[in-house]
């Protein structure tokens, strides 16, 4: 059997993985409850330290622009980030744990989670914004946001040696990773993201958003969200190479429905606070 025939059975495998572990599942629960009080969601999150002091570290990064020091999840809830981030930000940290990707030497697990958390923010930001999106709370977006790319922590968790040769070609031949997955394995990290979405029970939209955010043509359920997402996505990419605002995404973004001065705005404030988002996304890139 080639090479390339075992790596893509192993690839489809992908589908087998594991549940989460009991603590975390718990934990997961607790955070995809709608109408868990303020004070039962501290208990449980206090209940993994390294969660609870990651979830802090975040409270007091600059990006949050916290007054005074946050000490206590509680803090963070109440005063700096509101319910509803805190249960984002615990999900997006809870299945980057479950996935190693210290194997994979080509892989930024930095530039991973800045991606993320900026595609998080703009869609927050935006939802509200574009009219047929605006059906979708903004925390719903952020959340869908920060996990649109979920698949390839999987991917690179799940293939390290095999996902350093497909960065290393991408890189190489200047052609984007999803072709190169598609072009090599006949599947991408938006297929792994759904297996995995599925494997954990995360939210219809979450799902949606990781199968259909790049395909600027995809007409179902929560379209006009995925499609701002799927903007969001392709913006918190450029700026992550250039921290110079981008005014062609601000174009696309006019295409959804936004006021073009409101979308440049909107944009030039994001971009000026890039390297905030830097040290936010260093703080959720470290795993346990």
């Amino acid at each position: 059997m080639s090479l390339r025939k075992t790596i893509r059975i192993e690839i489809n495998k992908l589908k087998e993985l594991p549940p989460l572990t009991g603590s975390t599942q718990d934990i997961l629960i607790a955070v995809n409850n709608q109408d868990i009080p303020i004070a039962d969601l501290c208990c449980v999150l206090e209940e993994s330290p390294p969660l609870a002091a990651r979830i802090v570290s975040l409270a007091n990064s600059a990006y949050f622009g916290a007054p005074g020091t946050v000490n206590s999840i509680r803090h963070a809830i109440i005063k700096v980030l509101g319910l509803n981030i805190v249960k984002s930000l615990t999900l997006g940290i809870l299945l980057s744990d479950e996935l190693d990707v210290e194997n994979c030497p080509s892989f930024s697990n930095e530039r991973f989670w800045f991606t993320s958390v900026a595609t998080a923010n703009l869609s927050q930001k935006f939802c509200p914004l574009v009219e047929q999106a605006s059906v979708v709370e903004p925390s719903a977006a952020y959340t869908a946001g920060l996990l649109s790319n979920i698949g390839l922590l999987a991917l690179v968790h799940k293939f390290p040696e095999a996902m350093d040769l497909v960065f290393r070609e991408a890189k190489s031949t200047d052609r984007s990773l999803t072709y190169v997955l598609k072009d090599s394995y006949d599947l991408d990290q938006y297929d792994s993201g759904v297996w995995l979405a599925q494997r954990w029970n995360l939210p219809k939209l979450v799902k949606t958003v990781i199968a259909h955010h790049m395909n600027a043509s995809y007409r179902g359920q929560y379209d006009a969200v995925t499609g701002l997402i799927g903007v969001c996505s392709s913006i918190a990419k450029s700026l992550y190479n250039d921290p110079e605002p981008n005014l062609d995404s601000a174009e696309r973004l006019v295409g959804l429905g936004v006021a073009r001065d409101k979308a440049a705005d909107e944009i030039f404030k994001f971009c000026s606070r890039s390297d905030e988002l830097r040290d936010m996304a260093s703080a959720m890139s470290v795993q346990r």
